[in-house]
């Protein structure tokens, strides 16, 4: 290796300006890994629009940009040139690999970054290759078929199994972000021998510096005693329409509570309308559209209980805030949340169940501290930054060291 540190790629499916506007784009200055990387290139190879960033003398991103095809008004036109805008990408990122001497790529997922990452190694015999995944894809899937998957030359459900089998079986390393989803692809017959968990960090002091006020003034002044909180994307696969019915069930039982929900999404505007339409619902939920990061956490720490039915780094973030936490029993949540202990966990889509839980938790406030305090101790054993780091720095030194 010709440098004391390595240098990484990461290819991307982003765009740097929505991961801005989620709040999550301070997630690429983490890449470096506390400094175990000299040099890191972000690229997002299916952006809106082109562009070069620099984010500090460490980090640069690059959007690569697929305007030129939307420009076109024929959808069959655009699948046909699909293929031009992979081909041109590729290149651009070899001539990237070259300048900036890069030492390993990562392709974080399975579909077409994973197999651009194939394509660059077979230009770049002496690049190290892995690739993370950072989704249940085949639960978001079950959930809504349209969205979940991406849509790969015009094809969506079987293309995408096929590239997913095709990049992980040919990766040397394939590094899952839960364990959960390293069970689900042994029993589909993948080798976990060249797997390992590539969990979340999430730095705590910057949580524990945030109050609650920011979130207070940005409520009504008359808003009842108890918030509950939503925070995430406005998606089929978040259960989105499952909150407003838990909402409608305490409703039937009580009046003292307000579920403010934070974030955006495709279902946006049908959760505007829905809620819109409905009484009970206009008293007793508050949307507050995509908010700074910062009044999410102060939402956090001000709830009586933060609903995450399905969460990744969001849960985690309701645990950190210290408040208890209702989610529901799927994907990687057992590894966070011990039903009675660091929180309450349901069987998917048990709205009665956590509508009565919800109650139970607003009446006897200290089960509440307890599975609140509980589930951030858990939540800063498995994701507190410095040891994430550490996790992965071993990973990326393996990776390194493959012959």
């Amino acid at each position: 290796m010709h440098n004391q540190k390595p240098r990484l790629l990461c290819l991307v499916p982003a765009d740097y300006a929505v991961l801005k506007e989620k709040g999550v784009d301070h997630i690429i200055l983490e890449r470096d890994e506390n400094g175990f990387f000299e040099r890191v290139i972000s690229v997002h190879p299916y952006a809106y629009r082109n562009r070069c960033i620099d984010l500090n003398t460490i980090h640069r991103v690059y959007d690569f940009g697929i305007d030129w095809l939307n420009g076109s008004r024929s959808k069959a036109l655009r699948h046909l040139l699909a293929p031009f805008h992979l081909l041109r990408t590729l290149f651009r990122i070899h001539r990237l690999i070259r300048q900036e001497r890069i030492d390993i790529i990562r392709s974080n997922d399975p579909f077409l970054c994973g197999l651009l990452g194939l394509a660059l190694k077979r230009l770049n015999p002496h690049v190290k290759l892995c690739m993370t995944i950072h989704s249940d894809y085949r639960h978001q899937a079950s959930l809504d078929t349209k969205n979940a998957l991406p849509r790969i030359f015009g094809s969506r459900d079987s293309l995408a199994w096929w590239m997913e089998s095709f990049t992980i079986r040919r990766y040397p390393w394939v590094f899952p972000i839960r364990q959960h989803l390293i069970d689900d692809y042994k029993k589909l017959g993948f080798s976990d021998t060249r797997m390992a968990v590539f969990p979340h960090g999430m730095d705590f002091h910057e949580i524990d510096a945030i109050s609650k006020e920011p979130i207070e003034t940005f409520l009504p002044t008359n808003r009842p005693k108890h918030l509950l909180s939503f925070v995430g994307r406005f998606v089929k696969d978040n259960h989105i329409y499952g909150c407003l019915d838990i909402a409608r069930k305490i409703a039937e039982t009580r009046d003292d509570f307000l579920l403010v929900m934070l974030g955006e999404g495709l279902e946006w505007e049908s959760v505007r309308q829905t809620v819109a339409q409905d009484p009970i619902l206009q008293k007793h939920v508050l949307l507050c559209g995509f908010q700074p990061n910062i009044l999410a956490l102060s939402l956090r720490k001000a709830a009586s209980v933060n609903l995450s039915l399905v969460g990744g780094f969001s849960l985690i973030e309701a645990c950190a805030s210290g408040r208890p936490v209702i989610a529901y029993d799927v994907q990687w949540h057992k590894e966070l949340i011990e039903d009675g202990v660091t929180g309450r966990l349901f069987p998917e889509g048990a709205v009665d169940q956590v509508a009565q839980a919800v109650i139970e938790l607003l009446d006897d406030p200290k089960q509440a501290d307890r599975l609140g305090k509980h589930g951030r101790e858990r939540a800063i054993y498995n994701h507190e930054i410095n040891h994430v780091h550490t996790q992965k720095t071993s990973l990326f030194q393996r990776v390194l060291d493959t012959p």
